[in-house]
């Protein structure tokens, strides 16, 4: 039950961003990179969970942030594939989403 629970949530952060990606995409047509500052942002949050459970953790505290920084990976990886799949359909439909 708790794989299913951490699965979803998971799901839930990617989809988020990449609606957040398809929203900046609809409105910046002409530039490409401002709909990948949501997996840019993602990266940095992920990154600095690793840095916090690294360095500044104690415990089972540094368990609990290298989980978060893989769900945040994971919905990462999620954001960029539906980003680069908008990039290539707009590069192949001229602009139109």
């Amino acid at each position: 039950m708790d794989f299913i629970r951490v699965l979803m949530f998971t799901i839930l952060i990617g989809v988020i961003f990449s609606v957040i990606a398809f929203i900046i995409a609809k409105f910046e047509k002409k530039s490409r990179l401002p709909k990948y500052i949501p997996a840019i942002l993602l990266f940095l949050i992920g990154a600095a969970c690793v840095v916090k459970s690294r360095w500044f953790s104690e415990g089972l505290e540094e368990l609990g942030y290298i989980v978060i920084a893989i769900l945040v990976f994971v919905a990462c990886a999620t954001t960029l594939i539906i980003t680069i799949a908008i990039d290539i359909y707009q590069k192949h439909h001229r602009g139109s989403l």
